[in-house]
């Protein structure tokens, strides 16, 4: 099989370590206790959610902070690994994460990271940050495809009162819960449940400093040249006219698109397009480019005839071509969500 070398520039470094999930009940059960275990969060029990409407946060690569916390995320073998990490921002546009610790369970003390999680991080920060922690899309899909509640008793994360808020899929694609500052909806935690209620992934602060010492600070910086794509207009740029899924899941909206420009660090590829799918909350990548050198196998006009499936821990990829048309397809969702959008890619 093919690496996923030019998807990992684009859609598996979204969710970095996103893991395989486990049944293990629904998703209040298990939230609650990990809540109290070493990422410091106490939760309280024996109170009722109420119903709200959409909750507003505010994000913290938009104040000027610096930010422990600490990323649990189940691997392919159903175990909760941790990853420290130290997020930095000025609340003018610049961010910067790194990796400061691994843990391959909820028991073991935290090590040094290896190096090759440390240029993961290096690499993907930027999409780390915008994609694989969840943000709040548009207004009419989460109303549409989420009802929310709010807990009536404040959760402590970093020694701040929090809120809990949910937001139950009614498409069931998963629920997903937040924990913000319950003075400035500062976003402190978050947890993402599959479709059975399991742990996806789950972050949590351990500590808040919101007068950071930034000088000095190496801030992130796009790895290759992009720029926003509208249509038909940007057609000379990309270099090609893009192939469109005819199918969505129910819920989901284009949120965004982007045209990656080819470069050294993705040699024998052509302009990437990749486009943004959301129902608010949970988020579809579809991506494409021409390939200089089509894959061996005999090739057809109009057919894929070379797919490959790969679920790295949770993200789940579909990658196949038609003609020297690669396509890629990545989510959270579902295998079978993933066949069907790809399936119903075809040219115009």
């Amino acid at each position: 099989m093919r690496t996923l070398s030019l998807l990992s520039l684009v859609a598996s470094s979204l969710f970095l370590l996103a893991c395989d999930p486990v049944d293990q009940g629904g998703a209040s059960s298990e939230n609650l206790a990990l809540s109290s275990g070493s990422s410091g969060g106490q939760a309280l029990s024996g109170t009722s959610p109420q119903a709200i409407e959409i909750p507003e946060f505010e994000y913290p690569e938009n104040v000027a902070i610096e930010l422990e916390r600490v990323i649990h995320v189940r691997n392919l073998n159903g175990i909760l690994e941790r990853t420290q990490e130290t997020f930095l921002a000025d609340g003018l546009g610049n961010i910067r994460l790194n990796v400061t610790g691994f843990s391959p369970d909820q028991a073991q003390a935290f090590a040094t990271p290896s190096t090759m999680l440390q240029m993961n991080y290096l690499n993907q920060m930027r999409f780390m940050v915008k994609y694989r922690d969840p943000h709040l899309g548009a207004q009419t899909a989460l109303l549409h495809n989420f009802t929310w509640t709010e807990d009536a008793v404040p959760v402590q994360v970093a020694g701040v009162n929090c809120i809990r808020y949910t937001a139950k899929s009614l498409q069931r694609y998963g629920d997903v819960e937040f924990l913000a500052d319950a003075q400035t909806g500062l976003l402190l935690g978050w947890t993402q449940f599959d479709a059975s209620g399991a742990i996806s992934m789950k972050m949590e602060a351990t500590s808040v400093n919101l007068s950071p010492s930034l000088a000095g600070v190496a801030w992130s910086v796009p790895l290759v040249a992009e720029q926003a794509f509208s249509g038909p207009n940007d057609f000379a740029a990309l270099g090609y006219e893009p192939m469109e899924p005819a199918y969505l899941p129910a819920g989901f909206y284009q949120e965004e698109a982007w045209l990656r420009f080819s470069g050294p660090s993705i040699p024998g590829i052509s302009n990437m397009l990749v486009k943004v799918y959301s129902d608010g909350i949970h988020l579809v990548f579809v991506a494409q480019a021409n390939e200089a050198t089509q894959h061996l196998g005999l090739q057809f006009a109009n057919r894929v005839t070379d797919v490959f499936e790969s679920d790295l821990g949770g993200i789940r990829v579909a990658e196949g071509s038609i003609g020297e048309r690669r396509l890629y397809v990545a989510s959270l969702l579902s295998m079978e969500e993933i066949e069907t959008i790809f399936g119903s890619i075809y040219p115009h």
